[in-house]
């Protein structure tokens, strides 16, 4: 690997180890809702009430789940949820980078030269590898 492929790769794993500290998987989204009283500003044309936010993902068996974000913890979830889309970002450059450096690494060894062999060498049978006696029982 070139010092410019490590330089740029211990890059990203810093940002991603900096990014690792705050995220948070899932989408947050934000709703307004009309409340249960009859005579409330949200049924008569006012503004509805919020905003609420909510965080849902996909858990492990595939089926979408959620919960509800309290106003005092919004921002930090806000964030959280911003570097996990930046961390995201991050390992596709590092998967990126480490692709191209394997298929590199292969077409370089593709290249080599192979080895050339004498006529002498061509009739030359290679030794039997050493059995155990126990093996041949």
């Amino acid at each position: 690997m070139t010092g410019k492929l490590a330089a740029r790769r211990q890059e990203l794993m810093d940002d991603i180890n900096r990014h690792a500290e705050l995220v948070i998987f899932g989408t947050l989204s934000e709703s307004y809702r009309t409340c249960g009283r009859a005579n409330c500003r949200c049924h008569n044309g006012g503004s509805k009430h919020g905003p609420h936010f909510q965080i849902s993902y996909r858990g492990d068996e595939g089926k979408t789940s959620g919960y509800y974000v309290p106003k005092a913890a919004q921002e930090a979830i806000r964030r959280g949820v911003n570097a996990w889309e930046k961390m995201q970002a991050l390992l596709r450059q590092l998967a990126t980078l480490n692709k191209e450096e394997i298929l590199d690494q292969a077409r370089d060894k593709e290249h080599q030269p192979v080895p050339s062999t004498t006529v002498a060498d061509r009739g030359r049978r290679r030794p039997r590898p050493a059995t155990l006696s126990a093996d041949r029982a």
